[in-house]
């Protein structure tokens, strides 16, 4: 019964940006055994056989209408990385990613939201120089995004996406500026009506290779603020570049600042929650804000940490998430107990801070952790039974009780 609800809850936790998992078959009425099993047979979306020797990149996607999976692989071209797209109602499959270098290699891709057209970043003219392409699910309408990369030094980084209404793509590069000194553009998908939205940020700062999109289309990103002893910033802007709101309070101290890669814009779009050391340049701790606040001259601090050198976790396995009715943060963190990583939750506008994990001592950590779709649940990894041996654990955000759900690990 544990292995059933551990399973039941990794699906419904959802999956990262490149992979989801596949729905169960439905049969048609003549395809029905007396079993109950469909004759129809699973097939394989990739090229069969392939090439000795090559393999399927694991960076694949299903598109939001379930009817297709895109997916990288060398299969045609031994060594070389090419987009593909298969229908999974019958497995009819075409290549997409246009004709490359020798050397050259599509590198990622996005689906839009859509489902009608995919971007992605290749090399397909200069090797190491990646352009990024948008080109519809058919093969039809290639187009290059960025104006074109100037020399290798320069980068598009991979953490564009598209605007929620798939009309246009917001994208980071350097290629405007020095190399390492990256603007935030968005674009029309043929690469029309280019234009820069960090400009109206303090001092045109520059910005961090993250940015989130709310569901409204505000555009959430950390920028430096010029003139303010080089200080990271929280800032949002619409995607016309107008509106511009910035989110965090100016300390004119680089050491007192947001931390650039680690926030979040809650699933209803209306707040930020980001990492700063605001309060103690020595401490790393969660803030909220609305999305559209303008200019405001304090911080709004949501988790509480107590302990001296202790921080709220902002890495990429434990970084902090939201519920899905974005009513409550949780997070990870030595905010008790130095050196002990546990896992708390707290209400997006603040309030009551609490523990979710069962008893830790020194040297024991929450791994990771996963939020339940129906905003109660909870998964997490931890060491907590035995130290160095990861279980996995459930809890609960309305009356938590911790249970481990598998079972005993040699």
């Amino acid at each position: 019964m544990k292995r059933s609800l551990a399973l039941l809850f990794l699906l419904t936790v959802g999956c990262s940006k490149s992979v989801n998992y596949l729905p169960p078959v439905v049969c048609s009425s003549d395809e029905i055994l007396s079993s109950g099993s469909c004759l129809k047979t699973d097939f394989r979306l990739n090229k069969n056989p392939m090439a000795a020797g090559s393999r399927s990149s694991e960076k694949f996607q299903k598109t939001s209408d379930g009817t297709k999976i895109v997916y990288i692989s060398d299969e045609d071209t031994l060594g070389q990385d090419e987009l593909y797209v298969v229908d999974l109602e019958g497995g009819g499959k075409q290549k997409i990613s246009q004709a490359l270098i020798a050397d050259g290699d599509v590198s990622s891709f996005v689906i839009s939201p859509n489902s009608q057209k995919v971007a992605f970043l290749a090399d397909a003219s200069e090797d190491g120089k990646a352009n990024l392409y948008t080109v519809d699910l058919d093969g039809s309408n290639l187009a290059q995004v960025n104006a074109g990369v100037p020399t290798v030094a320069h980068v598009v980084a991979d953490t564009y996406k598209f605007m929620p209404n798939s009309q246009k793509l917001v994208f980071v590069t350097d290629e405007q500026s020095v190399a390492g000194d990256y603007d935030l553009l968005i674009a029309n998908l043929d690469g029309s009506g280019r234009i820069p939205l960090n400009v109206t940020a303090p001092g045109n700062g520059r910005v961090n290779l993250k940015f989130e999109i709310s569901p409204s289309g505000r555009i959430a990103y950390p920028s430096v603020a010029t003139g303010s002893n080089n200080e990271w910033i929280m800032s949002s802007v619409l995607s016309d570049a107008s509106g511009y709101r910035r989110l965090s309070a100016l300390t004119a101290t680089s050491s007192r600042t947001v931390q650039q890669d680690a926030f979040l814009i809650t699933p209803n779009g209306s707040k930020v929650v980001y990492l700063s050391t605001a309060a103690d340049p020595f401490k790393k701790e969660l803030y909220s804000i609305d999305i559209d606040a303008l200019y405001p001259t304090s911080e709004v601090k949501i988790s509480a940490v107590v302990v001296a050198n202790g921080n709220v976790d902002g890495s990429t396995g434990v970084m902090f998430q939201s519920t899905a009715d974005s009513s409550k943060i949780i997070f990870a963190g030595d905010v008790t107990t130095d050196n002990i990583k546990e896992l708390y939750s707290v209400g997006v506008n603040g309030g009551a801070v609490t523990k979710l994990n069962g008893p830790m001592v020194l040297g024991q950590n929450v791994a990771s952790f996963k939020i339940a779709s129906n905003s109660q649940d909870l998964l997490y990894v931890s060491d907590e039974s035995v130290d160095g041996i990861n279980d996995l654990f459930h809890t609960s955000l309305v009356s938590p009780a911790v249970v481990k759900v598998n079972s005993l690990l040699a």
